[in-house]
């Protein structure tokens, strides 16, 4: 098993518990257009050569809209007054620290995303973002499985991370 499947094999379940178990933590208050009451969030479109991250950064970025309380989740776009859709652009680990043999021992994962929010009842384009991105830093253990698991940390954290700074924008215009 590659370490690519591996992971992706590990984050689902994973993923789920974590992102039920975060919270906001804050209240939003709402600046979209009035008539909004009802979003789609679509399967983000994975460009990156990462199998499987856009089931859980889609997870994500759902589940921050549902926490926010400011509108319900639409099984599909015409049940729904706007759409979140978007893709995934960019998923990378960048090294960032090394023992004295060379070895990497923290890396720093960074995910991009391009996302379109749209009123979809007016048929007009509330906000475009090309580019929102999100970092996460891991240690690496001694084990390849250890490493896999931090991995898997870390991608969790910058999904539930970017999901609650786009929200935050959607619904505060920050």
């Amino acid at each position: 098993m590659t370490r690519r499947s591996a992971l992706s094999a590990l984050v689902a379940a994973p993923a789920a518990a974590s992102l039920l178990l975060g919270g906001c933590g804050y209240s939003l208050r709402t600046s979209m257009p009035p008539g909004i009451n009802s979003i789609h969030v679509p399967v983000l479109v994975n460009k990156t050569s990462e199998p499987g991250i856009e089931d859980f950064i889609t997870q994500a970025l759902t589940q921050a809209v549902v926490q926010s309380g400011r509108v319900r989740i639409a099984a599909n776009a015409q049940d729904a007054d706007a759409t979140l859709e978007g893709s995934i652009v960019e998923y990378r680990l960048a090294s960032l620290s090394f023992d004295s043999s060379a070895n990497v021992t923290s890396y720093r994962l960074i995910i991009g995303l391009a996302l379109t929010f749209k009123d979809l009842k007016q048929n007009k384009i509330i906000w475009k973002q090309d580019r929102i991105e999100e970092r996460a830093d891991f240690q690496v253990a001694g084990q390849v499985s250890q490493t896999i698991a931090r991995e898997q940390v870390a991608v969790q954290k910058a999904a539930v991370d970017v999901a609650r700074a786009i929200v935050s924008f959607a619904f505060e215009g920050f």
